[in-house]
C-alpha cells in the first residue's frame, strides 16, 4: 500500500477507475495547506473550477475523484447537507452537471452520523463524460442500503436551482 496524500497522488496518476465511493474529509479550505492544497487547486483549475477560500475540502475531493473515473464511470459519496445551501456548492454542482449524465442528491432526514453535529446526505453521480441540466433530489427518512438510488421526489432544472437553491434543498 502506498501511503501518500490523495491530491498529490491524484494529480500525478494515470490510473482510471470505473467507480468510486467514500466519505471525503470535511476540513475547512483555509486549514488546508502545502503541497496537498496546491495539488487540489491545480486539479480543480484543470477542469475550470475555482473554489473560494471559504469552501471546505470535500468539493475538491469530489472533483479530483471525478477526474480519476473512466468514461461512463460513477461515484457515490457522503456529503455534508451544505451541498444544498453553501454558496461554494454552486461551483461543485455546475462542474458535476457538466461532467456526468446523472447527478442525484439524497437527503436523509435522520442523522447519518448521530455523534456529529454535521447533517450528511448522499451524492450519486453516474455517466462520467456526459452532462445534464437536472439535479435529481430524493428525500428518505433514514439510511438503508439500496442497490440503486431511490426514485427522485423532484428533478430540478439547473437554471431554477440557481434561483431557489436554498428553497429546493433546505425543505427536506
Amino acid at each position: 500500500m502506498d501511503c501518500t496524500d490523495f491530491f498529490t497522488w491524484a494529480a500525478g496518476t494515470s490510473e482510471r477507475f470505473d467507480c468510486a465511493a467514500g466519505n471525503p474529509p470535511f476540513i475547512r479550505y483555509q486549514s488546508f495547506k502545502g503541497l496537498s492544497k496546491n495539488a487540489a487547486a491545480a486539479i480543480c483549475r484543470a477542469v475550470g473550477v475555482r473554489l473560494s477560500g471559504l469552501t471546505s475540502t470535500w468539493p475538491a475531493f469530489l472533483i479530483a475523484t471525478a477526474s480519476l473515473l473512466k468514461p461512463d464511470g460513477r461515484m457515490a459519496f457522503v456529503v455534508p447537507a451544505e451541498i444544498g445551501h453553501a454558496p461554494y456548492a454552486k461551483e461543485l454542482l455546475e462542474y458535476l452537471l457538466s461532467a456526468f449524465s446523472t447527478v442525484h442528491v439524497i437527503a436523509i432526514r435522520e442523522k447519518l452520523f448521530p455523534q456529529l453535529s454535521q447533517d450528511c446526505w448522499l451524492l450519486y453521480c453516474d455517466g462520467r463524460g456526459g452532462m445534464t441540466l437536472d439535479v435529481c433530489f430524493s428525500r428518505v427518512d433514514l439510511f438503508e442500503p439500496f442497490p440503486e438510488p431511490p426514485i427522485p421526489d423532484e428533478v430540478v432544472r439547473w437554471s431554477r436551482l440557481i434561483l431557489d437553491c436554498a428553497v429546493v434543498f433546505v425543505h427536506c
